[in-house]
């Protein structure tokens, strides 16, 4: 047991004897753990890796995935990421500049965005900007719906800024 430390996004670490019923390991959505191991690492080739633990109130649960280490050195670009906070300003700066990099261009319309891109948690992965899309107006439009009576001007109601709550965000 003693082999294996859990390391939480605070930078805690813990032995997974520590976390039991009456001092147990509080894991909010979208929270990362590292787990690690004192044992000697794992030859290359194909390995299958199972955990199981116990969470309130869904009761055990049981991952098994089956994965394959290599000798090859890792190639390519790697996309930053920040696992405490990957919607924060630093890491999209960290990102616009590698695409600006690698693209060789400036998109500075798409790096201009008016709402806070924690909104986009859940729902974009990477978060680099926005693209402007051209809208117009129509009608008015008669309406004589269940929900909808009247002349309207569409598209209506006029979009909302996005909320903390988890919504698509387009």
């Amino acid at each position: 047991m003693n082999e294996v430390t859990l390391e939480l996004a605070n930078g805690q670490v813990l032995r997974p004897d520590q976390i039991t019923a009456t001092t147990p390991l509080a894991f909010p959505l979208r929270a990362a753990v590292i787990m690690q191991t004192t044992r000697p690492a794992l030859p290359a080739g194909k390995h299958e890796i199972e955990l199981a633990f116990e969470a309130k109130p869904f009761g055990k649960l049981q991952f098994k995935v089956e994965d394959a280490l290599s000798e090859e050195a890792e190639q390519g670009l790697r996309i930053p990421r920040d696992s405490t906070d990957d919607y924060g300003e630093a890491v999209i700066k960290q990102r616009q500049a590698l695409i600006e990099q690698v693209s060789g261009t400036k998109p500075e319309h798409v790096w201009k965005y008016s709402f806070d891109p924690h909104a986009a948690k859940g729902n974009i992965e990477n978060f680099t900007g926005v693209a402007q899309v051209p809208i117009g107006f129509a009608g008015p439009l008669r309406i004589n719906g269940e929900h909808a009576q009247g002349d309207f001007i569409v598209p209506w109601p006029p979009p909302k800024a996005p909320s903390s709550r988890r919504t698509a965000v387009a």
